[in-house]
């Protein structure tokens, strides 16, 4: 995948996936947007999201990633330096 992982189409890619497996509206998502912000972002949920975005992007996160993926701009972060490295 060429698209850094702070562009706007991996951003609103990354956001659709959170609404889609979190049941929330795209447009309640912003960078801070967090398990604070969301009731349904229980650990199953997290983990499904992980795995959404794993495949996506073709990226694999470990154990110590994966428990820090909690806002976008955390996943967002974390998948630039997938796809950077």
């Amino acid at each position: 995948m060429t698209a850094r992982a702070n562009d706007a189409d991996v951003k609103n890619e990354v956001a659709a996936v959170l609404a889609v497996i979190l049941e929330v509206p795209r447009e309640a998502i912003s960078d801070g947007f967090s398990p604070d912000d969301c009731e349904t972002w229980d650990s199953v949920r997290h983990l499904r999201l992980v795995l959404a975005i794993e495949e996506r992007f073709g990226v694999t996160f470990d154990e110590a990633e994966i428990e820090h993926l909690t806002s976008l701009r955390a996943i967002l972060d974390a998948l630039e330096k997938r796809l950077a490295g």
